[in-house]
């Protein structure tokens, strides 16, 4: 019984780190089946009852939310330590103006300062 338990251990340790090694692969497939499961969503959502679109919304909307989970991730590569962080996109309307007006002029802009004084944080 001891060595089938070690050997579970062993290959739940395994799996685990073939896992995290390909996270952001992971990660890129859950945010395109998501954009999927949205699209096909909508195309069945006037055909099915309306007691199920209401369990069919939570259902998309919940994916939509797991899909978006900031996550950290760290990892060596060579020597060198990697901490890999997800990329939160928003709404246009969610962005300060003034860093919109900054962006909208079509060159290369640093807006690290504004970002730190909307924040009020040092980044």
């Amino acid at each position: 019984m001891i060595p089938l338990l070690v050997l579970g251990g062993i290959g739940t340790l395994l799996g685990a780190a073939i896992f995290l090694t390909s996270w952001k692969e992971v990660v890129e497939w859950l945010q395109n089946f998501v954009a999927k499961l949205k699209k096909v969503w909508e195309e069945v959502n006037p055909l099915v009852p309306s007691a199920a679109v209401m369990y069919g919304d939570l259902i998309v909307n919940g994916a939509d939310i797991i899909s978006r989970i900031m996550h950290k991730l760290y990892y060596k590569e060579g020597e060198d330590w990697v901490e890999e962080v997800t990329i939160c996109k928003v709404p246009e309307n969610e962005v300060p103006e003034a860093i919109r007006r900054k962006l909208n002029m079509n060159e290369e802009t640093d807006i690290t300062t504004d970002m730190e004084r909307e924040l009020e944080l040092t980044i």
